[in-house]
């Protein structure tokens, strides 16, 4: 296999469209993971700030010149442990009066900001927090009230003092970054892992399809006799092994149809061009052509070319059966309309032997899906050969009934007529080609097509055609015509 259809092959194709979807839902899961997590981490930072917060009012010292302390000590008495570091956080105390009471002294100059907004919110919630900007790093501000025991009367709160503490947010940068990292190392990992099982699963999967691939190749004209392989698993792509299978039998079917047409074509059509060129050459090389013998040449030839017309006609018939082109079930046929013209058709011949031909038609439900043309040969040869090789004088009786048979319905013509009967071994070889029965090959003309070409009209319908084994005084010759083709199975035909 070259490496153009190993890389650019659906396989491949499909690998890589499976990451494409499989590596957008992972980034999109990934990103919105990674959000979940930060608000959670920043709702768990925030608890933990206001704890730390309270802690801190509760433990604050002010010195003389406004400088606010805290013991370090007390903060952590007690298995505390805050996520940010306790000596990088900025305290800030409001008094009262509006005035600034007192900070850390690592703030120096700077002030903590103290808005409007979080004005609003102290009243309303008695706490604020807020994201900040200190000396050009990211700082989470809680502001806090410090409630005593007198209320104001105008608001009805007791506002002693504002406490606002500023952590860094370096832990929770930290988090972030080890998280972005995390998923910046996975995602691909996962997406390599990914597309080297996908390539394995894909070139696993389609192992059958290789499979078939190479076995189509090598078959030609030559070996249609082979199939390629059908997987074990009933899935697609048995479904398209067993679709191939079935185009190379209908292949098959028409290759050894046209050669079975060339086969018997040259093997029948050779005894009377035989006797067409020595009757050619015996009248060329006579020097006296009488009238009387040039007439009976032309009657002998001209039946020779009507037994060739009819044998060709025969041979062409079949070979288009046998690959099954042309033939038409989308329409109905009534098979009681169609007995009836024969009957009328060889009402003439049947006379000239003293033959009568008596048809009798059983039941109201008489149409079959398909082409009555085809109906009409089968027919045709059934009752030509009656009055062709019954007794003189006897009785043709040509029967339409409904019948059931292996729980599926049939329309069942039968013709029956006296004669000699058919033994059971020439039961088993009357329907094949070219084939005559001794009693009368010498005594009737014929080509031994007749009954083949109706036995291959009837596989055609999914029909049956037979010969009565109980009746044994003649022939009963019986067609089983379905009501619907497709329910029939073929292989009783």
């Amino acid at each position: 296999m070259s490496s153009s259809k190993i890389f650019g092959g659906i396989r491949v194709r499909l690998t890589f469209l499976f990451i494409g979807i499989f590596g957008s839902t992972l980034i999109v899961f990934g990103l919105l993971l990674y959000r979940a997590f930060v608000l959670s981490y920043q709702s768990e930072f925030d608890h933990d700030l206001y704890n730390y917060t309270y802690e801190i009012a509760q433990n604050l010292n002010e010195s003389f010149f406004g400088e606010l302390t805290v013991d370090i000590e007390v903060l952590s008495g007690g298995g505390k442990i805050y996520p940010f570091p306790t000596n990088r956080a900025y305290f800030q105390l409001w008094r009262e009066d509006g005035r600034l009471g007192g900070k850390s002294a690592n703030l120096g100059n700077l002030q903590l900001p103290l808005t409007q907004k979080i004005l609003q919110e102290l009243t309303t919630d008695g706490e604020s927090v807020q994201s900040i900007v200190v000396r050009g790093k990211p700082f989470r501000l809680f502001s806090y009230l410090v409630r005593g025991n007198e209320e104001d009367d105008e608001t009805g709160i007791s506002i002693k003092k504002i406490l606002q503490v500023a952590v860094p947010l370096s832990a929770v940068e930290r988090e972030q970054s080890r998280l972005i990292k995390f998923f910046g190392f996975s995602i691909p990992l996962t997406l390599l892992v990914a597309a080297m099982g996908g390539l394995f699963l894909s070139f696993r999967a389609f192992r059958p399809i290789s499979e078939i691939i190479e076995k189509a190749k090598l078959i030609t004209a030559k070996k249609l006799n082979e199939r390629v392989p059908v997987p074990s698993s009933r899935d697609e792509l048995y479904e398209l092994a067993v679709t191939i299978n079935q185009l190379l039998d209908r292949l098959q079917m028409s290759f050894e149809s046209q050669d079975r047409f060339v086969a018997d074509a040259s093997h029948q059509l050779r005894t009377p061009l035989a006797i067409l060129q020595g009757e050619i050459e015996v009248l060329k090389r006579s020097e006296k052509r009488e009238e009387s013998r040039v007439n009976d040449f032309l009657a002998s030839a001209l039946s020779e070319v009507q037994h060739l017309s009819s044998m060709v006609t025969n041979l062409l018939l079949l070979a288009r059966l046998d690959a099954e082109v042309g033939v038409d079930f989308t329409g109905e046929t009534r098979l009681d309309e169609v007995l009836l013209e024969v009957v009328s058709r060889f009402s003439k011949l049947a006379k000239e032997r003293r033959m009568v031909l008596v048809p009798r038609i059983e039941g109201d439900n008489l149409e079959i899906p398909g082409e009555s043309d085809l109906v009409q040969t089968v027919l045709q040869n059934l009752v030509e050969n009656a009055i062709k090789y019954g007794v003189e004088g006897s009785v043709i009786e040509l029967l339409i009934k409904e019948e059931q048979r292996d729980d599926r319905r049939f329309l069942v013509v039968s013709v029956t007529s006296e004669g000699e009967p058919i033994s059971e071994n020439e039961r088993e070889i009357i329907f094949e080609r070219f084939f005559r029965r001794a009693v009368t090959a010498n005594t009737t003309a014929g080509t031994g097509l007749g009954l083949a070409i109706c036995s291959r009209i009837m596989a055609v319908f999914g029909g049956i055609i037979d010969i009565d084994p109980k009746f044994s005084s003649g022939v009963r010759v019986r067609t089983y015509w379905p009501f619907d083709r497709k329910s029939v199975d073929m292989k009783n035909s």
